[in-house]
């Protein structure tokens, strides 16, 4: 876990909130596990392909998506 001393908590972060500023909240949970369940996808054809350097980045998308889903406030579509 030292590597989380080294900038990746700040790449989650920023790139949550660029896709935060670009498509604003998610508005419903099951848009927000779509959008995961692609980046899981595109995850693991990175982790199939062996490629470090695109794991690196899917995992930090899926970690913001994730981060995303997390702090999202209920809107009455997720039946709240």
């Amino acid at each position: 876990m030292s590597n989380l001393a080294a900038g990746w908590t700040t790449l989650v972060l920023t790139e949550a909130r660029q896709a935060e500023f670009i498509y604003g909240p998610p508005t419903s949970a099951h848009e927000a596990y779509g959008v995961l369940a692609e980046e899981m996808a595109e995850l693991l054809d990175a982790i199939r392909a062996n490629d470090l350097d695109a794991i690196r980045a899917e995992a930090v998308q899926v970690s913001a998506v994730a981060l995303r889903l997390a702090c999202a406030e209920p809107t009455a579509r997720w039946g709240a």
